[in-house]
């Protein structure tokens, strides 16, 4: 059995909250009934991120993390129409704008994302200092 779901909340219970999942063993019968096992759930990852960092670093952040190359749809299995599909729906959803294109060659943080697959869905504009004095 599957459960999906996304989850929000401090880094720190999240993780707490992880390491809970990862822990948890449920007993199970074997197919024939005759003997009995003790399983782990096995935790899955698929995680919504919302990462909020000073506008005028967008091209930095979109570098470093390789979203340019997501957006496109080229690489499989994200180029497979329902999928793209299921972007435009979640960016539609959560309120976000299309990500720009960036220049390739430029800035880049050196983040660890070797073995990941990040495939950015849109962008939110941050409140303008005169947002913030006008609340």
């Amino acid at each position: 059995m599957h459960l999906v779901f996304i989850s929000r909340g401090f880094k720190y219970d999240r993780d707490r909250m992880v390491d809970s999942l990862l822990n948890t063993h449920f007993p199970m019968k074997s197919i024939s009934g005759k003997n009995k096992y003790v399983v782990q759930g096995n935790l899955q990852p698929i995680e919504l991120w919302s990462y909020v960092f000073p506008r005028e670093h967008l091209d930095t952040v979109l570098r470093s993390l390789n979203v340019q190359k997501q957006i496109g749809f080229e690489d499989a299995p994200m180029h497979l129409p329902h999928r793209k599909l299921a972007v435009q729906l979640i960016r539609k959803a959560l309120g976000l704008k299309e990500i720009p294109k960036v220049e390739p060659k430029g800035i880049k943080i050196p983040l660890h994302i070797n073995n990941m697959q990040i495939v950015g869905l849109g962008i939110k504009e941050d409140y303008d200092a005169e947002d913030h004095e006008a609340l």
